[in-house]
């Protein structure tokens, strides 16, 4: 689980899938649009799931939820994102 899309670039540069990573993408100050749908087009949707960094940052819950369903996606690619794709990884873990 990489926090905060901390690395994107380095993680794309490097060429690799890492079928295993996944990408955080709190907080609402720290990740644009614009990186997770870099993080999206390089890695794919199931790759990025939706954080908030509650209760460090105020509204952050509220923030991220918007983010997403504001991104130019599908119902079931946002969906993925705000819970459906850790409630997968968790079931695959534990």
């Amino acid at each position: 689980m990489v926090g905060h899309l901390f690395g994107l670039d380095d993680y794309i540069a490097s060429g690799q899938r890492f079928e295993r990573v996944v990408f955080d993408i709190s907080t609402h100050e720290l990740v644009s649009a614009h990186r997770i749908l870099k993080a999206i087009e390089h890695f794919g949707v199931q790759h990025v799931v939706m954080g908030s960094d509650t209760p460090y940052a105020r509204d952050a819950l509220a923030l991220a939820i918007e983010r997403v369903r504001s991104l130019s996606l599908s119902d079931p690619e946002k969906d993925s994102i705000l819970g459906d794709n850790i409630r997968r990884l968790l079931d695959t873990c534990c």
